[in-house]
Protein backbone atom coordinates (compact mmCIF):
# COMPACT_ATOMS: atom_id res chain seq x y z
CA UNK A 1 0.00 0.00 0.00
CA UNK A 2 2.30 2.46 0.78
CA UNK A 3 3.89 1.73 -2.57
CA UNK A 4 0.89 2.73 -4.18
CA UNK A 5 0.54 6.25 -2.06
CA UNK A 6 4.21 6.87 -2.94
CA UNK A 7 3.31 6.42 -6.89
CA UNK A 8 0.10 8.95 -5.89
CA UNK A 9 2.38 11.33 -3.97
CA UNK A 10 4.81 11.24 -6.87
CA UNK A 11 2.10 12.63 -9.73
CA UNK A 12 0.61 15.03 -7.55
CA UNK A 13 3.65 16.51 -7.53
CA UNK A 14 4.77 16.13 -10.93
CA UNK A 15 1.47 18.32 -11.90
CA UNK A 16 2.12 20.60 -8.81
CA UNK A 17 5.42 21.19 -10.69
CA UNK A 18 4.23 21.70 -13.97
CA UNK A 19 1.39 24.14 -13.02
CA UNK A 20 4.26 26.21 -11.02
CA UNK A 21 6.50 26.31 -14.30
CA UNK A 22 3.45 27.24 -16.55
CA UNK A 23 1.91 29.87 -14.42
CA UNK A 24 5.46 31.41 -13.62
CA UNK A 25 6.46 31.31 -17.13
CA UNK A 26 3.07 32.83 -18.65
CA UNK A 27 4.01 35.97 -16.01
CA UNK A 28 7.49 36.00 -17.92
CA UNK A 29 9.14 35.36 -14.68
CA UNK A 30 13.02 33.68 -14.83
CA UNK A 31 13.70 30.61 -12.47
CA UNK A 32 16.12 32.68 -10.79
CA UNK A 33 13.90 36.00 -9.82
CA UNK A 34 11.29 33.66 -8.62
CA UNK A 35 13.48 31.56 -6.02
CA UNK A 36 14.53 35.32 -4.98
CA UNK A 37 11.46 37.07 -4.64
CA UNK A 38 10.14 33.63 -2.64
CA UNK A 39 12.66 33.71 -0.41
CA UNK A 40 12.51 37.81 0.38
CA UNK A 41 8.98 37.71 0.33
CA UNK A 42 8.30 34.68 2.38
CA UNK A 43 11.56 34.04 3.95
CA UNK A 44 11.35 30.03 2.68
CA UNK A 45 14.89 28.55 1.73
CA UNK A 46 14.62 28.11 -1.94
CA UNK A 47 17.19 28.58 -4.65
CA UNK A 48 16.89 28.41 -8.76
CA UNK A 49 18.17 24.57 -8.37
CA UNK A 50 14.84 23.75 -5.87
CA UNK A 51 12.47 25.48 -7.70
CA UNK A 52 13.89 23.63 -10.70
CA UNK A 53 13.67 20.31 -8.98
CA UNK A 54 9.77 21.33 -8.14
CA UNK A 55 8.88 22.17 -11.54
CA UNK A 56 9.87 18.28 -12.65
CA UNK A 57 8.45 17.00 -9.73
CA UNK A 58 11.73 15.72 -8.14
CA UNK A 59 10.82 17.09 -4.61
CA UNK A 60 8.77 16.17 -1.86
CA UNK A 61 7.28 19.46 -1.25
CA UNK A 62 7.26 21.13 2.22
CA UNK A 63 3.84 22.81 3.19
CA UNK A 64 5.46 25.90 3.38
CA UNK A 65 6.71 26.14 0.01
CA UNK A 66 3.59 25.20 -1.14
CA UNK A 67 1.42 27.66 0.07
CA UNK A 68 4.13 30.16 -0.67
CA UNK A 69 4.20 29.39 -4.25
CA UNK A 70 1.03 29.46 -4.60
CA UNK A 71 0.32 32.55 -2.98
CA UNK A 72 3.35 34.15 -5.15
CA UNK A 73 2.29 32.82 -8.40
CA UNK A 74 -1.76 34.01 -7.41
CA UNK A 75 -2.88 30.47 -7.07
CA UNK A 76 -6.34 29.87 -5.33
CA UNK A 77 -4.78 26.99 -2.81
CA UNK A 78 -8.41 25.41 -3.15
CA UNK A 79 -8.70 24.71 -6.58
CA UNK A 80 -5.30 23.83 -7.23
CA UNK A 81 -5.40 20.42 -4.54
CA UNK A 82 -8.67 20.37 -6.19
CA UNK A 83 -7.44 20.37 -9.58
CA UNK A 84 -4.22 18.15 -8.15
CA UNK A 85 -6.62 14.93 -6.37
CA UNK A 86 -9.39 15.32 -9.25
CA UNK A 87 -9.65 12.17 -11.77
CA UNK A 88 -9.05 13.95 -15.25
CA UNK A 89 -10.26 12.55 -18.78
CA UNK A 90 -11.78 9.20 -19.42
CA UNK A 91 -11.19 7.81 -15.61
CA UNK A 92 -13.35 11.29 -14.56
CA UNK A 93 -16.32 9.85 -16.39
CA UNK A 94 -15.69 6.47 -14.87
CA UNK A 95 -15.81 7.34 -11.59
CA UNK A 96 -18.67 10.28 -11.81
CA UNK A 97 -21.61 8.17 -11.69
CA UNK A 98 -23.85 10.86 -13.08
CA UNK A 99 -21.95 12.18 -16.07
CA UNK A 100 -21.45 8.48 -16.95
CA UNK A 101 -25.05 7.64 -16.34
CA UNK A 102 -25.91 10.73 -18.52
CA UNK A 103 -23.41 9.85 -21.28
CA UNK A 104 -25.01 6.48 -21.24
CA UNK A 105 -28.64 7.69 -21.39
CA UNK A 106 -27.28 10.15 -24.04
CA UNK A 107 -25.57 7.39 -25.69
CA UNK A 108 -29.06 5.33 -25.78
CA UNK A 109 -31.39 7.80 -26.68
CA UNK A 110 -29.59 9.54 -29.70
CA UNK A 111 -27.10 6.69 -30.68
CA UNK A 112 -23.78 6.38 -30.98
CA UNK A 113 -23.21 8.57 -33.91
CA UNK A 114 -25.49 11.46 -32.87
CA UNK A 115 -24.09 11.44 -29.10
CA UNK A 116 -20.35 12.09 -30.39
CA UNK A 117 -21.74 15.21 -32.25
CA UNK A 118 -23.54 16.70 -29.84
CA UNK A 119 -20.85 16.36 -27.18
CA UNK A 120 -18.79 17.94 -30.38
CA UNK A 121 -20.98 20.70 -30.49
CA UNK A 122 -20.92 21.33 -26.57
CA UNK A 123 -17.20 21.68 -26.56
CA UNK A 124 -17.15 23.64 -29.29
CA UNK A 125 -20.10 25.79 -27.03
CA UNK A 126 -17.37 25.80 -24.29
CA UNK A 127 -14.20 26.97 -26.33
CA UNK A 128 -16.59 30.05 -27.52
CA UNK A 129 -17.28 30.91 -23.64
CA UNK A 130 -13.42 30.32 -22.95
CA UNK A 131 -12.69 33.00 -25.75
CA UNK A 132 -15.65 35.26 -24.60
CA UNK A 133 -15.08 35.41 -20.90
CA UNK A 134 -12.01 34.53 -19.63
CA UNK A 135 -13.01 35.23 -15.96
CA UNK A 136 -16.66 32.90 -16.65
CA UNK A 137 -18.97 35.97 -16.36
CA UNK A 138 -21.19 35.18 -19.35
CA UNK A 139 -21.30 31.64 -19.00
CA UNK A 140 -24.21 30.46 -18.34
CA UNK A 141 -25.26 30.26 -14.47
CA UNK A 142 -25.27 26.46 -12.43
CA UNK A 143 -28.72 25.35 -11.60
CA UNK A 144 -29.78 25.27 -7.92
CA UNK A 145 -29.35 21.84 -6.52
CA UNK A 146 -32.98 20.80 -5.33
CA UNK A 147 -33.24 19.94 -1.34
Amino acid sequence: MAQGYDKHLLSLMERFGQDVKLYRESRGLRMTDAANDLRKSYGIKIDQSYLSRIESGQVDLKLKHFLAIADYLELDVAQLIASLTAPSGVEYLGEDPYVFRSLLRLKAELGQKEALNTLHRFFELLEKYDKKSPGGADRPTERKKRV
